[in-house]
């Protein structure tokens, strides 16, 4: 039998399956991602997996107005909505196969979670870089916001990237769910505003 974990909204997930049906609503993606904590936990005050990628998200609007990329950045954790937020250093400690089976399981859930809201998010390779750098970005800015500040690391580890000028503030669990259904359906117009007008 293959494992599987129950998902909000009373589905299931079978790992390692091609053939999961995932019936999912933005708002319980919203909610399961508001719950999931960056860096393993271990920040001054819980900080959200939701409110990440709204700040991600927000950055690319900022920097490019497109709505699919932006819709993009928004999306680029969704999976961990059924695996966690395995911190990327235990990635790094992990590789091989393990990790091999980790990044195909991200990728099937990314597609199943596409498909449940019947998103196309094809990306060239420039604005696949540009989701990266802007992930980047944030996780320097969030290192400043809500880590120790005597345990040093930054830009070295980041391919450079420095933090953000603005601030951070650490959003409640279902106010960060409530930002990410905001940013999604805003989003997802902009996408179709801008499919009529191509």
């Amino acid at each position: 039998m293959k494992p599987w974990i129950e998902v909000i909204g009373g589905n299931k997930w079978y790992y390692g399956s091609e053939e999961n049906d995932l019936k999912l609503t933005v708002s319980l993606l919203a909610k399961a991602l508001s719950h999931i904590n960056r860096f393993g936990g271990h920040t001054s005050e819980p900080y959200s997996v939701a409110q990440h990628s709204v700040w991600v998200a927000d950055h690319l609007w900022r920097e490019h107005l497109d709505p699919k990329l932006a819709m993009a950045g928004l999306l680029h954790d969704a999976p961990e909505m059924l695996i966690g937020d395995i911190t990327t250093p235990f990635k790094w400690y992990l590789n091989g196969e393990a990790m091999d089976r980790i990044e195909a399981e991200e990728t099937r859930a990314y597609k199943a979670i596409l498909k449940a809201f019947e998103l196309s998010l094809d990306l060239t390779a420039d604005q696949e870089t540009a989701v990266k750098k802007a992930d980047r970005i944030a996780v320097i800015t969030e290192k400043r916001e809500f880590l120790c500040p005597t345990v040093k690391w930054g830009p070295e580890h980041l391919g450079g990237q420095v933090a953000d000028r603005d601030t951070i503030l650490a959003r409640r669990h279902k106010e960060a769910a409530k930002d990410f259904v905001i940013a999604f359906n805003f989003f997802k117009s902009e996408m179709n505003v801008s499919s009529k007008n191509a």
